[in-house]
């Protein structure tokens, strides 16, 4: 497997990060490809927040068992699977990926062609994919 440069996000190309997305990381590109090469799935770490950028490092990111770091440098495996609206039913509970928000679905709304989800409020179809997941 080759390591690709363009699969690497920094301080610069953060932001195009999405939240939920696997990633190795580390501090330093040694140490990124290090991980990269020793391909361990121990190792493997989920993207829980792109911190501002006045904030150094920007990564944070959670092991499969939950603890969570910060880190400089993210190489991406695999983004996160996009939430559909035809995914949910009602009574299906919501989350933000950053976990601030939980909401019940209350109404499907099959006619609309972007807002299609409806709990206290109508969630679009593209930030449903974009922030929010099944729990």
């Amino acid at each position: 497997m080759k390591f690709d440069k363009s699969r690497i996000y920094t301080d610069v190309n953060a932001d195009e990060l999405k939240v939920g997305s696997k990633v190795y990381v580390a501090d330093c590109l040694a140490d990124l490809q290090r991980e990269f090469f020793n391909a361990c799935e121990d190792r493997i770490y989920t993207i829980v927040e792109i911190l501002s950028p006045s904030n150094n490092p920007r990564f944070k990111a959670k092991t499969k068992n939950g603890a969570v770091f910060y880190w400089h440098l993210a190489y991406l495996i695999e983004e996160p699977d996009s939430l559909k609206w035809s995914d949910l039913k009602i009574g299906d509970i919501i989350k933000t990926k950053n976990g601030r928000k939980v909401r019940m679905v209350t109404g499907v709304d099959i006619d609309n062609t972007e807002l299609h989800i409806v709990t206290d409020m109508y969630i679009s179809d593209e930030e449903l994919a974009e922030k929010w997941e099944k729990v």
